[in-house]
C-alpha cells in the first residue's frame, strides 16, 4: 500500500482511525482494499486469512458512517457462529466503541438480557439468539442499518446458515435500507456463497499465505507419542501450544494424558480444555489463560478455530486429520499469528491416517480447499415455521410459501404443514400457532436448531459452581473426567449431578454424538427425506 493511499483513508476514517488503526501505524492489505468499500456503501463479502485484520476493516468504517447519522438504536447487527467468539469481539471492540459514544452489548444463551425500550447500538449475537430477538423484539430492529456476518463458512451449507437465510428474509419483509459485510478465511465459491446471504455482494478476495513448517508423529502408543510430542516442544521452547481434537471425548482424554506427562517430566505449564460443552466460566478461563500466561497447553475442539484472539500461539498440534483442509487451515491459523510462518505438528496413529495429513498439507500450502454442495435444510423450514407463527401470530400459507420459497418449493411446503397438525391450526387461509407451540416458544425451544443431547449438568459440591454437561447415567459413584479434572457422583437431582473432586482416574464420560442436520428434522415427513 503507497503512502498516499494510507493518508487518504485515514482522513477519511476522523472518527475512527485514532481508535482502531492508530496503535498499528499502518492498514493490513484487506484494510488497504475493504474500508474504501465499505465507506462507499457496497454490500461485501471478503475472504482473506485468519489474523489479516478483517473484523477492523469492516467495523471501523462502518462505525464511522454511523457516526455521520442519528445514532439512536440497534444500527449494527454482528452475527457469529459461536459464544466464544462473541464474547472475544467483545472484549476487542467494546473499548474503542465506547469511546466513540456507541453502546455494545452481547446477547447470547450465555447473557440472555436485552432492553426492548433501550436497545444497543451494536449488537454481537449468534442465529439462534438472533431469531428469539426478532421474534420477541422486532421493532427493535427498524432502524438497522448494517448486518455483519462473521466466519461465514461455519454457517454456510447447514441447517444453521440456512435457519440465517429466513432470518434475513423476514428482516428484509420490515427493512430495505440495510449494508451487509460478510467474512470468512475459507469460502471456495465466494460468489455463489454470498447470493444465498444478499444480492449484489462485491467479492474481496486477498491472498496472504504463510509458510507452513510440519511435523509427523505417530501415537499409535498414545503414551509414547505424547511424550515425544512434550520433549520436542519443550527443546522448540514452544511453550504456548494449542491442541486441536476433532470430539470433545477426545479433547478431555488427550488433555488428561497431557496433564499426567507434564506433572511427570516437573514441567511448570498449565493445561486447560476448551469446548461446547463446559460452562461459560470454565470456557473463559481457558481463553484468558491462552491470551495472558507465558506457558500453556490448552486442548480444544474446533470451538477454538475461530478468529478468537488468543495472542501469539508457538504452535498448533492437529489430533488426527481435521474433517477437510478449511478446517486444517483455520486450526492452523492460529498459530504464530504475528509471524510469516506456521508451525504444526500432525499426530496420526496408522498409515492411512498419515496419507490424510500428507493430502491435506499439500492442499494447504497451494491454498486448495473443497467445494460443498449446497442442499437446503428441511429442518430449517420447520424451524423457521415455528419462529414465524410465533412471531406473527396467524399467517397467510402464501406469506409462508414466499418466505421460504429460499429452501424449499411450495408442494413441499403445503406437505410440511399438513405434517405438523398438532403444532399448527387451520382456519380458511389462515394458519395459527396451537398452544402446544406456542407453549414450547415461551420456553425458547423454538430458536435453535442445534440437536439436543440428553447430557446432564455437573456442578461442583466443594464451590457450587457449575463445570459443565455430559452424558452419564445419574448413579451415586460414578467416577468421570471433565475440564481435564477428575469427579465422583455424589447425588443426583433431576439432570444434574452434584461432584466432588478426586484423584486422577482413567475415565473419560461420553458426550454423545453430534448430528449433521437440525434437530427438527423428525417434523419433516419421511417421504421429503
Amino acid at each position: 500500500m503507497n503512502t498516499e493511499s494510507a493518508s487518504v483513508i485515514k482522513r477519511r476514517l476522523q472518527k475512527t482511525w485514532f481508535y482502531f488503526f492508530n496503535r498499528f501505524g499502518h492498514l493490513s492489505p484487506v484494510q488497504e482494499a475493504v474500508i474504501p468499500k465499505v465507506l462507499e456503501g457496497k454490500n461485501l463479502i471478503v475472504c482473506s486469512p485468519t489474523a489479516s485484520g478483517k473484523t477492523e476493516a469492516i467495523v471501523a468504517p462502518v462505525v464511522e458512517r454511523l457516526l455521520k447519522d442519528d445514532i439512536g438504536g440497534l444500527k449494527v447487527l454482528y452475527i457469529t457462529p459461536t459464544r466464544a467468539l462473541a464474547n472475544d469481539l467483545f472484549i476487542r471492540l467494546n473499548e474503542p466503541l465506547l469511546n466513540l459514544g456507541i453502546n455494545l452489548r452481547v446477547k447470547t444463551r450465555d447473557k440472555p438480557f436485552f432492553n426492548s425500550k433501550d436497545p444497543p447500538n451494536f449488537i454481537i449475537t449468534t442465529p439462534e439468539s438472533f431469531d428469539s430477538l426478532l421474534c420477541r423484539y422486532s421493532q427493535a430492529f427498524n432502524g438497522l442499518k448494517f448486518i455483519i456476518i462473521d466466519e461465514l463458512h461455519l454457517l454456510d451449507c447447514n441447517y444453521r446458515g440456512d435457519q440465517l437465510r429466513v432470518l434475513l428474509e423476514r428482516l428484509r419483509s420490515k427493512i430495505t435500507q440495510v449494508n451487509y459485510y460478510m467474512m470468512s478465511a475459507t469460502l471456495k465459491e465466494p460468489k455463489e456463497t454470498a447470493r444465498r446471504y444478499c444480492d449484489n455482494a462485491e467479492i474481496i478476495v486477498v491472498e496472504g499465505k504463510r509458510e507452513i513448517f510440519h511435523e509427523f508423529l505417530n501415537i499409535s502408543d498414545i503414551s509414547k507419542g505424547l511424550s515425544k510430542l512434550i520433549s520436542i516442544l519443550m527443546s522448540n521452547r514452544e511453550f504456548k501450544t494449542l491442541f486441536f481434537c476433532n470430539s470433545r471425548k477426545e479433547t478431555e482424554f488427550i488433555g488428561q494424558q497431557i496433564n499426567k506427562l507434564i506433572k511427570d517430566f516437573g514441567y511448570g505449564i498449565n493445561v486447560y480444555i476448551h469446548h461446547g460443552s463446559l460452562s461459560r466460566r470454565q470456557r473463559l478461563a481457558a481463553e484468558q489463560a491462552i491470551r495472558e500466561e507465558k506457558a500453556v497447553f490448552c486442548v480444544a475442539t474446533s470451538t477454538l478455530e475461530l478468529g478468537i484472539d488468543i495472542g501469539d500461539i508457538d504452535a498448533v498440534v492437529l489430533v488426527h486429520p481435521p474433517p477437510n483442509v478449511s478446517s486444517l487451515l483455520q486450526r492452523i491459523g492460529r498459530g504464530n499469528r504475528r509471524r510469516n510462518y506456521i508451525k504444526a505438528y500432525g499426530l496420526y496413529s496408522d498409515e492411512s491416517e498419515l496419507n490424510i495429513f500428507n493430502i491435506m498439507f499439500t492442499h494447504a500450502r497451494k491454498g486448495e480447499i473443497e467445494y460443498s454442495q449446497y442442499v437446503p435444510s428441511l429442518s430449517a423450514v420447520v424451524q423457521q415455521i415455528f419462529s414465524i407463527m410465533y412471531e406473527r401470530g396467524k399467517v397467510r400459507q402464501s406469506f409462508l410459501i414466499h418466505l421460504l420459497h429460499i429452501l424449499c418449493d411450495a408442494e413441499k411446503l403445503k406437505r410440511i404443514l399438513l405434517h405438523l397438525l398438532g403444532y399448527l391450526e387451520f382456519n380458511n387461509d389462515y394458519i395459527y400457532p396451537s398452544m402446544k407451540l406456542l407453549d414450547l416458544a415461551d420456553k425458547g425451544f423454538i430458536h435453535s436448531n442445534i440437536p439436543n443431547e440428553k447430557d446432564m449438568q455437573v456442578i461442583d459440591t466443594a464451590t457450587d459452581l457449575y463445570i459443565g454437561n455430559i452424558v452419564i447415567e445419574p448413579i451415586k459413584g460414578t467416577r468421570f473426567v471433565l475440564a481435564g479434572r477428575s469427579w465422583e457422583i455424589k447425588r443426583c437431582l433431576g439432570r444434574k449431578i452434584f461432584v466432588k473432586e478426586i484423584k486422577e482416574f482413567d475415565f473419560v464420560a461420553s458426550f454423545g454424538r453430534r448430528r449433521s442436520e437440525g434437530k427438527f428434522i423428525n417434523l419433516v415427513p419421511r417421504e421429503l427425506l
